[in-house]
């Protein structure tokens, strides 16, 4: 598959979304989506990983609708994180953008 230059700015937007909600949430480890993207299930390190694989997968290989469902998972926290928190591991979850309340 071509690298062309939508792809390309898909690509660098994940990776700089990626980067800030790690910085945000002070997140070392993995975000995983609440819906997978075919196989893939969780984001980190700047890479992406099929379920119960430790392989990252070739970002050459995602199709483009895949980038962009990534992409909008991340900007709208459509994802969850484990942390460690006085010896516990615990489930976080940050609050879903664009949800409206009912006021």
């Amino acid at each position: 598959m071509n690298m062309n230059f939508i792809r390309y700015t898909l690509i660098s937007k994940i990776l700089t979304k990626y980067r800030q909600k790690r910085d945000f949430y002070i997140n070392e480890g993995f975000f995983y989506f609440d819906n997978k993207v075919r196989n893939i299930d969780r984001i980190g390190r700047g890479f992406l990983f099929n379920k119960d694989e430790i392989i990252q997968v070739d970002w050459h290989d995602i199709d483009s609708r895949d980038l962009l469902d990534i992409f909008r998972q991340l900007k709208n926290n459509e994802f969850y994180f484990y942390k460690e928190i006085e010896g516990k591991i615990l489930k976080f979850r940050p609050k879903k953008k664009n949800v409206k309340s009912k006021v």
